[in-house]
């Protein structure tokens, strides 16, 4: 059982109130922020089908369709990543699809003004996923790798 005391405001630690769960500290950090805002651009480019994100998907022969399904599954992504339980989840997804899209744009040969903000994000969001990681690590009490969070009896 858990005991919350309330907080003052001039006390160091902040606690959230994020979607009915008490955080004992924020979930964010700057690079889950700054990836969280341009991941939202590029999904909403992709799902409200942009000319311009047509144009390269058609270069890349790949169908609209699957452009506006990652333009859905990035915006999902990045919600993800501010809702405690499924940050983890939603990082993982979201490197996955860094990393196919880096692979495109490097086997296509894009210029750096084309393809680049893929290859900074991906390690970004790997920094990300870590720091997910670890929290879900810490919560789950795990201290020596391949131990058993659950209590056998």
């Amino acid at each position: 059982m858990h005991v919350y005391k309330r907080i003052t405001n001039n006390e160091k630690l902040t606690q959230l109130y994020l979607l009915g769960t008490l955080c004992k500290k924020p979930p964010v950090v700057p690079a889950n922020i700054a990836s969280v805002l341009r991941i939202t651009f590029s999904g909403y480019n992709k799902a409200t089908m942009f000319w311009m994100m047509i144009m390269g998907f058609d270069g890349y022969g790949l169908p609209v369709w699957f452009m506006a399904f990652l333009g859905m599954a990035e915006i999902a992504g990045a919600i993800s990543l501010y809702l405690k339980r499924w940050a983890l989840l939603g990082s993982i997804g979201m490197s996955t699809i860094l990393i196919a899209a880096s692979s495109i744009h490097i086997m296509n040969g894009d210029e750096f003004k084309i393809g680049g903000m893929a290859w900074i994000m991906t390690p970004l969001m790997f920094l990300v996923t870590y720091y997910h990681f670890r929290a879900r690590v810490k919560e789950l009490g795990i201290t020596k790798l391949g131990e058993c969070a659950i209590p056998t009896s």
